[in-house]
């Protein structure tokens, strides 16, 4: 049974066409980007206030292991994103 959305399989699972797996697969990535855009900007704008903001330095030594865990949680974000990345890249040359 062929639908104009995509092909019904026999236990009625919808299967995707190329173009809507290619669009999926597009999504994805884009997510992944933001995600890792956000997390950027976040550890740049948090760093810009902790240097030349009005935080107070007595406030910023009470949070400093936050602080380090914030940054930490960022950069892995990031490294997560350029690893699966270049995985990504790697794989497909493969084929």
């Amino acid at each position: 049974m062929a639908e104009e959305n995509g092909k019904e399989a026999t236990n009625g699972v919808k299967l995707l066409t190329a173009k809507q797996e290619i669009e999926l697969e597009r999504n994805k990535w884009r997510g992944r980007r933001r995600m890792a855009g956000t997390a950027l900007a976040a550890m740049i704008i948090v760093m810009i206030l902790l240097l030349f903001g009005p935080i107070p330095e007595t406030r910023i030594k009470t949070l400093e292991e936050p602080i380090v865990w914030f940054f930490f949680s960022m950069a892995s974000i990031i490294g997560a994103y350029m690893g699966f990345t270049s995985w990504a890249s790697k794989g497909k040359k493969g084929e």
